[in-house]
């Protein structure tokens, strides 16, 4: 792909940091999606709802691809970019993930906004979201396989009979293009202190950590490339300009392989009077709560160590590579669950407080606090060990943001709410517990 186009072009055209996984190097990989291929004349078409298990395999009769977050068809029948188009006999192309469903609930095929921002195929410096037909070319892929781009909010379509008939809902029934990329959703149910989120850093915490800022504009400069920081666009009009960081992925695996070491069965949650097995060296985990209590007492010793480590993204033995880590980082590795799970979490605390006064300081904007949402905002050692690294409160919650960003985005449409985002969080300000770690 660099070949064809440097990644410093790249950045320019699509703001986005370097990811192996996005839709751009997907096309790139795959020589079937692309229009020099032959496969390209073997008629395939968008899976139909009645074959939604086949949405992870490939086959001449529907090729997708659940890494890249799209299926795709390419015999190259294919509705215009121009709006919204119904695919009655028109279902050749590509639907990302979140959009099949929408095709599969209305027969009408289009490209959410911020999803379609990830793919790398989306201008990020035009106001309005366009396909970039150049930069496709240039890779080798069609334009017209392409979908019409629509925003949060847009009323896609209706339900087709068939779908009607099988969930006993009305064909009025509307089907509602929200921020379809879940940090996108997550963001709008961001309980920001001030009403155009300035000053204040968002951190989206689960398996993935995606920690930024929102912005007006895209930021393409050089730092913020060189930084890895991606611009994504969000509801309204806005921008997300984020870093992934690993998030919750490496605590739960290492939780999780020290359980199976100590002779459990694997899980999170166990029988209480199986508190330690023999020959095991570590007990068995009763619940989550417990264990983080454990490893915030004051005299647990800690080892930070890079949490973005390439080498801990599989699934596998997740303690022996972090003790890697620590020895390469302070000669040392942690002697005991504790001490494994303090240093996960404050290696993850910090890197989240970095990431957050980077994006401030590429947006141009201090920093004054940070909003912790989603399932890490549960974890009180994680959000007082933030609030230390960064120097600014941090505000924790709410757990379900990405599925309250999406329900205002819908609610807005029906018209059963109005006004802009700092309207709809007020609306979450006013409904939704949160609790406030200052930093000590």
């Amino acid at each position: 792909m660099h070949r064809l186009v440097p990644f410093d072009e790249l950045y320019d055209r699509n703001g986005l940091q370097f990811l192996p996984f996005n839709t751009l190097y997907q096309f790139a990989a795959d020589s079937g999606l692309r229009k020099d291929s032959d496969d390209r004349h073997r008629g395939l078409s968008l899976p139909k709802p009645d074959t939604a298990g086949s949405v992870s395999t490939s086959s001449p009769d529907g090729v997708t691809n659940s890494t890249a977050g799209l299926t795709s068809s390419t015999d190259g029948r294919t509705s215009s970019t121009d709006g919204l188009t119904s695919t009655n006999g028109d279902d050749d192309g590509i639907a990302l993930i979140p959009d099949l469903f929408a095709y599969w609930l209305t027969g009408v095929r289009v490209a959410e906004e911020t999803n379609a921002s990830t793919t790398g195929l989306v201008l990020a410096a035009d106001a309005d979201p366009h396909w970039d037909a150049e930069l496709a070319e240039r890779i080798g892929v069609q334009v017209d396989i392409l979908p019409a781009i629509v925003r949060p909010g847009t009323i896609i379509g209706t339900l087709t009979a068939e779908i009607a008939a099988r969930t006993g809902l009305p064909e009025s029934t509307p089907v509602v293009a929200v921020g379809s990329h879940d940090t996108a959703s997550a963001v709008v149910a961001t309980p920001f202190a001030t009403s155009d989120g300035e000053g204040s850093a968002f951190i989206s915490c689960g398996t993935w950590g995606l920690v930024g800022v929102e912005t007006a504009t895209p930021v393409l400069t050089a730092e913020a490339r060189d930084a890895g920081f991606t611009n994504e666009r969000g509801v309204d009009g806005t921008t997300r300009l984020l870093h992934n960081v690993m998030g919750l992925w490496v605590l739960n695996e290492c939780v999780r392989a020290l359980e199976l070491k100590a002779g459990a069965i694997s899980g999170l949650r166990r029988d209480a009077s199986a508190d330690r097995r023999p020959g095991g060296r570590y007990p068995v985990v009763t619940d989550i709560e417990s264990v983080l209590l454990e490893a915030s007492a004051p005299d647990v010793p800690y080892i930070l160590f890079d949490i973005d480590d390439p080498r801990l993204m599989p699934q596998g033995d997740m303690p022996s590579r972090v003790a890697q880590l620590c020895v390469e980082a302070a000669g040392r590795a942690p002697d005991s669950r504790a001490q494994y799970v303090r240093s996960i979490v404050e290696s993850l605390a910090d890197a989240f407080a970095r990431a957050a006064a980077r994006a401030s300081a590429l947006a141009g904007t201090p920093l004054s606090a940070i909003n912790l949402v989603g399932g890490g905002s549960l974890n009180a050692l994680l959000c007082q060990a933030t609030a230390d690294r960064a120097g600014v409160p941090v505000i924790a919650g709410p757990v379900e943001a990405t599925a309250l960003g999406n329900v205002l985005v819908q609610a807005r449409a029906a018209r059963a709410v109005s006004g802009g985002l700092a309207d709809l969080r007020r609306l979450v300000i006013a409904t939704q517990a949160t609790t406030r770690y200052d930093p000590r």
